[in-house]
């Protein structure tokens, strides 16, 4: 798309959305004001509605006095006596008929209907309670007075005999001297479908009455809407479901409907509908003769666009082979800058812009390898000079080091005092680097961050420490700023080439694995060793020969006894792995299951462990030798899905029972998803397994956890243990989680018991049972048998130690 056709679309793009905008918003003012004086007009309906029930209740309560006043129905009803009930019917029903209502009721005092003038084919409400007695008021003086809109009453309306009734209750008198006492008259006209389409003449607007039936919900008593309409509003919705006093817009029928809720009484509404249809009929014209002005004004504004577009891209050409040339580099391209009018205008920008973009050009340069802050080399230049160095190394049989160099709780400071401080803090660090780097002849460069990067000759280790001295003390001290005195310190990680590899990414790589190790440890600097490297070539190799491990069964398990410190019996082993590798000889526990969670190894190695701890229990047991066997858990052996399923298999293969089996956890393993944990949990423990939490005090929330996990026992931490006859307040910490565990019903263990003293102290404390290298190291299989037979063996209370 040319330049012609981009501003063509452009204009017309403009004024299209000016224009739909407009329309929009005229549409919707238009809208809502025709919504909202047809909304006046139904809440002026509603008014007329309530009017005309007041002026119906007037009529009919004046028709009630007249007839508590009328002295042939006085006489007739006195003559008739409690024995005549139809001749009291009758003359009251001749009566009704004068008044034009459709019911008539006497109630005596006690609220029972003497007499009911219904429709015979209904039911008769006869000797029955009258179903409103609020209705029945006391003060008949009160009831002679004109009902008003605000005056004392208000038109009673409720669901009587399956319609809907307005109902006026006035006291009645029979004769002084006559023994009956006085009656209640109850008069009713009906609001049915012909009182709906008089409405509907009156206020100009459909009227529905909705009230409660039988069943307890609402239905549709009378409305002056087609039938049609009337199926839709009952199926769907009630009156209640629109609030009164506030018109809505809803769909009924196919056909919108603007409705108002009146309500009319406890279980009677009338809702007012009245179609939107004639309301918006000039609303929809004028949005419609608005849009075909809008497509003449599109038409028009195209064709101006079109001629605005020729007349400016035309002199335009002329720049165009000067600008191609911009573009490719030549920023000394000569440009018509003497023509007169907007050419010579735009070739003036033009030629300012070429001036423009090549300082921009040379400033971009810099920023591309050089901090913005420090104004230091960046990552980028001191990669490439870097790789320079090394070349030159390479062919000279040179040493280099390159020190990574990271300012101690940095975060700290930027907390503290402000991101403002902290970049004069790393200013006043990289003016130091630079004075040490003209005396030393280092390359020093900024990383990012608070991360520094220094490349020498490293012609030996002496001088090279002397180097790294050299930086940590220009580093080290105080630093004053904006009268914040600020103590700096930094860690240092050293990566030596060739000795630690021969490209800037390897050498940086490593170099950050010291620094880690070197802040990890507290002491400042550190050279890269591969030991400390958890992603090392040989890491990864020793990963590929654990696995290999587990698949020739070249691990081997070791028991360690616990003690039972009330009897001193023993009838418990933890289950420990050993692993010792062909070339790298014994491999620490912690070293390579660390590994194995690190490499997803970790699940085979517990199925491992669990197939060959419970096959040399069974084992056991047939010799004779019953003991409680306790295996660890990884926190993703808790994640696996499949763990109690197959524990169950694994259990029933070898015939041993469950509760001879512990599974021990750390609080941290069960944080990593504690619902997926607490559900595995269940299902072990619903076997009969028994759980515990190992290393408890050294994790987070023991005490949440331990209310949560279905928990058998708690061992406390190895050091705490080994701290308490040092420490009187370790001590006070065992003694503490100990009387916790006892609280909560659970045992308790004290693990790396190391000699006599520290046994007597978890036995005078009230600690159920103890491991450690005092009671007995990990013992093979073989050793421990010799080992409890030199004890005596295992005694009866082993069995009993599982309880």
């Amino acid at each position: 798309m040319n330049l012609r056709q981009r501003i063509l679309a452009l204009v017309l793009v403009l004024l299209l959305l000016v224009l739909g905008v407009t329309l929009a918003i005229v549409s919707r003012v238009t809208y809502r004001h025709t919504l909202e004086r047809s909304s006046e007009e139904l809440v002026a309906s509603q008014r007329m509605l309530v009017d005309s029930l007041w002026t119906r209740d007037g009529s009919l309560r004046e028709a009630a006095g007249t007839l508590a006043k009328d002295d042939a129905l006085r006489q007739a009803i006195f003559a008739g006596g409690e024995a005549e009930p139809e001749s009291m019917q009758l003359a009251l029903d001749n009566h009704r008929r004068r008044t034009n209502a459709d019911s008539a009721l006497l109630v005596d005092l006690d609220g029972v209907i003497l007499v009911d003038t219904g429709d015979s084919a209904r039911e008769t409400l006869r000797g029955k309670p009258f179903p409103f007695p609020d209705l029945l008021v006391a003060d008949a003086t009160a009831v002679e007075a004109s009902p008003t809109p605000n005056g004392t009453f208000s038109p009673r309306l409720v669901t009587l005999r399956g319609r809907i009734v307005q109902l006026v209750c006035v006291p009645y008198y029979v004769p002084v001297s006559a023994p009956r006492p006085s009656l209640w008259l109850i008069l009713g006209r009906n609001l049915d479908e012909s009182w709906a389409r008089a409405i509907r003449e009156l206020v100009g607007v459909d009227v529905s009455l909705l009230g409660a039936n039988a069943g307890g919900g609402q239905s549709l008593f009378a409305s002056s809407l087609p039938i049609a309409v009337r199926a839709a509003l009952t199926a769907e919705s009630t009156a209640h479901d629109l609030p009164s006093g506030s018109p809505q817009v809803r769909e009924l029928a196919g056909e919108e409907y603007l409705s108002l809720s009146v309500p009319l009484g406890d279980s009677v509404a009338a809702v007012l509908d009245r179609p939107t249809a004639a309301a918006l009929l000039d609303y929809r014209k004028l949005v419609g003769s608005f849009a075909w002005i809008a497509l003449l004004a599109a038409v028009l504004a195209l064709a101006g666009a079109w001629e605005l577009a020729h007349s400016v891209t035309r002199p335009i050409r002329s720049l165009e082979q000067a600008a191609r040339r911009i573009a490719a580099g030549d920023y000394a391209a000569a440009l018509p800058i003497d023509e007169a009018g907007e050419v010579g205008g735009l070739a003036r920008e033009f030629d300012a812009m070429q001036r423009s973009v090549r300082a921009r050009e040379a400033a971009i340069q810099h920023l591309a390898f050089h901090d913005e802050l420090t104004g230091l080399p960046n990552r980028n230049e001191f990669r490439a000079d870097l790789a320079r160095r090394i070349s030159v190394a390479t062919r000279e049989h040179a040493q280099l080091a390159v020190a990574l160099i990271d300012v101690d709780r940095f975060q700290d400071i930027n907390d503290a005092l402000g991101h403002h401080v902290g970049d004069h803090l790393l200013l006043a660090l990289a003016q130091r680097l630079r004075e040490v780097a003209l005396r030393r002849g280092l390359l020093v460069a900024r990383l990012g961050g608070d991360e520094f990067a220094v490349v020498f000759p490293a012609p030996g280790l002496p001088e090279t420490r002397a180097v790294i001295a050299e930086i940590e003390t220009a580093l080290g001290g105080s630093t004053e700023i904006e009268e914040v005195r600020i103590d700096v310190s930094a860690s240092v990680g050293v990566a030596l080439f060739p000795e630690h590899g021969g490209d800037p990414a390897t050498l940086l790589r490593r170099a950050e694995v010291a620094m880690y190790a070197a802040k990890k440890r507290h002491t400042g600097t550190a050279f890269y060793d591969p030991a400390q490297d958890p992603h090392s070539v040989e890491r990864l190799s020793l990963a590929g020969d654990l696995r290999r491990a587990i698949a020739n069964d070249e691990l081997r398990l070791a028991f360690q006894p616990k003690i039972d410190l009330a009897s001193d019996e023993v009838g418990e082993v933890e289950v420990l792995l050993r692993w010792t590798h062909p070339r790298l000889g014994q491999v620490p526990p912690a070293e390579f299951i660390a590994l194995a969670e690190r490499t997803g190894a970790i699940r085979e190695i517990t199925g491992w462990v669990l197939d060959h701890a419970i096959a040399q229990a069974s084992a056991w047991r047939r010799e004779g030798l019953d003991l409680v066997i306790a295996v660890n858990l990884s926190a993703l052996d808790l994640l696996h899905a499949e763990f109690a399923e197959r524990l169950r298999g694994r259990l029933a293969a070898a015939e041993f029972p469950a509760d001879r089996l512990i599974l021990e956890l750390t609080e941290s393993s069960v944080m990593e998803d504690p619902q997926t944990a607490l559900r595995l949990l269940d299902e072990v423990t619903a076997m009969g397994v028994r759980i515990s939490v190992d290393d408890f005090g050294t994790g987070y929330s023991s005490l949440a956890q331990l209310q949560r996990l279905p928990v058998r026992e708690i061992k406390v931490d190895r050091s705490f243990v080994l701290e308490m006859t040092r420490s009187n307040e370790v001590a006070q910490i065992v003694r503490s989680t100990i009387e916790l565990g006892h609280n909560l019903g659970l045992r308790v263990v004290g693990e790396g018991v190391e000699n006599e003293q520290t046994l007597a102290a978890l036995r005078d404390i009230g600690c159920d049972f103890a491991q450690g290298y005092f009671v007995s190291p990990p013992l093979s299989a073989p050793d421990l048998r010799r080992w409890l037979e030199s004890r005596g063996g295992v005694v009866a209370g082993a069995s009993e130690a599982a309880s």
